[in-house]
């Protein structure tokens, strides 16, 4: 499984974790319909840093 850490540069230059995720274009697609709900304008993926994680472990499998 792959894993993407998303990160968030702000204004002051500080890197902001936002989300770790397995579907990067699914993550986004939710986070501009809350952005929207709020009066807010939809993201980009090319607005955040995006990383691919390595040596990921599941252990714990169950669905939250």
């Amino acid at each position: 499984m792959k894993l993407y850490q998303i990160d968030y540069i702000n204004s002051y230059g500080e890197t902001e974790f936002v989300a770790l995720t397995d579907n990067p274009e699914e993550w986004l697609k939710e986070n501009n319909e809350q952005r929207i709900d709020e009066g807010n304008e939809p993201e980009n993926l090319d607005d955040f840093e995006i990383y691919e994680q390595f040596n990921v472990y599941i252990y714990n499998k169950e669905v939250a």
